[in-house]
């Protein structure tokens, strides 16, 4: 068994073992073992997240801080890692406990990578939640799109549009474990991420873009 650490703040250091950790594991597999939100926590939301490193195992745990009282988990291990995951798991359910406990989720990234991921979630009292489906299209799509009469649509401003996109965000995703109760700081952290582009995040108004009420996004 490898010995654990449990981080609560992360040093540049500690973001860098787990980035090769994470870049090995999906060299091996194909699939991406950690979501943007473990990324953000560790260095825009610092403070917020915590983590359980098994360093001589080869093994880590994310656990995401999305509102007081609710939580997700995800784990990685390195190919070939001789770490416990059923040990990792329960310790980061543990670290959970000790900050005022919550509502888990147990994000399992493709059983593929993690056959024995099911057992282990079952073992330790999870209970089958929700899939995450990716939906996809081919670029550009054959036909244009049609907006509503009355529907101006333009890309997001970042330092303009934050507090009108939390309100219409949170209304669409009422009682959404990790959607539905963001904050401005929480959207400003996501604009400081390489990935994110302002021309790719697309508005859309209830007459005009300058001065009209937000619609969608």
């Amino acid at each position: 068994m490898g010995s654990r650490q449990v981080l609560r703040d992360f040093s540049d250091a500690d973001v860098a073992r787990v980035r090769a950790l994470a870049d090995d594991a999906e060299a091996a597999t194909g699939i991406v073992p950690l979501g943007d939100d473990a990324w953000t926590g560790m260095h825009s939301l610092a403070g917020r997240d915590r983590g359980v490193f098994d360093d001589s195992g080869g093994a880590y745990a994310h656990l995401a801080r999305h509102h007081e009282d609710e939580w997700s988990i995800e784990l990685v291990a390195r190919p070939g890692a001789t770490a416990d995951l059923d040990a990792l798991l329960a310790e980061a359910l543990g670290v959970v406990a000790a900050d005022g406990g919550g509502h888990v989720t147990y994000w399992v990234h493709g059983t593929e990578a993690d056959p024995d991921a099911d057992r282990r979630a079952s073992a330790a009292g999870f209970v089958a939640e929700r899939d995450l489906l990716q939906m996809r299209v081919p670029l550009p799509p054959a036909d244009p799109p049609r907006w509503p009469e009355g529907t101006t649509v333009r890309t997001f401003r970042i330092g303009e549009d934050e507090a009108a996109w939390v309100s219409v965000n949170n209304r669409a995703f009422a009682g959404h474990p990790e959607q539905g109760a963001w904050t401005v700081e929480m959207l400003e952290a996501r604009e400081q991420e390489d990935w994110f582009d302002p021309e790719g995040f697309v508005l859309a108004f209830d007459g005009a873009s300058d001065g009209g009420q937000l619609a969608g996004f």
